[in-house]
């Protein structure tokens, strides 16, 4: 009777193991391709900035975010809220912080077309060729 138990029990989960293994198949199967995925399109946008914050010597600290709307004095919309939140992710080990004039460094997104006065501080040492930039704080005469 135990070995009955014992080889009704390896039976069952191996048939278990079958379906997991074939409903993971037809889930990855659904995705689409990874190009359109929202954080790998962000990552390609980011490395020319990330780049030169590394021939910056910026390994790590904050740098401050900025949209056409920040600089504006308006608040940020639905269309900044994502891209702030996948930023922040891909820009660790920095700290992306927001509206902060103490960080030496800023990524300005203007990524939705909106175009603003940057201020005169801030000198333009990267782009992604697509509406994100990086400023460097440098101090005015």
């Amino acid at each position: 009777m135990r070995a009955i138990l014992k080889n009704l029990a390896i039976l069952i989960l191996a048939g278990i193991s079958i379906y997991n293994v074939r409903f993971f198949g037809t889930a990855v199967s659904s995705f689409g391709p990874r190009e359109t995925n929202d954080m790998v399109q962000w990552e390609a946008r980011f490395v020319s900035l990330h780049e030169k914050l590394v021939q910056e010597r910026y390994l790590s600290g904050k740098v401050n975010y900025i949209t056409a709307r920040s600089l504006k004095g308006e608040p940020m919309s639905d269309y900044d809220g994502p891209h702030w939140s996948l930023l922040r992710y891909i820009a660790i080990p920095h700290l992306l912080v927001c509206n902060d004039d103490t960080a030496p460094y800023v990524i300005a997104n203007f990524t939705d077309g909106m175009k603003a006065d940057v201020p005169a501080n801030l000198v333009k040492i990267a782009e992604s060729g697509d509406g994100l930039f990086l400023y460097k704080k440098v101090s005015l005469p």
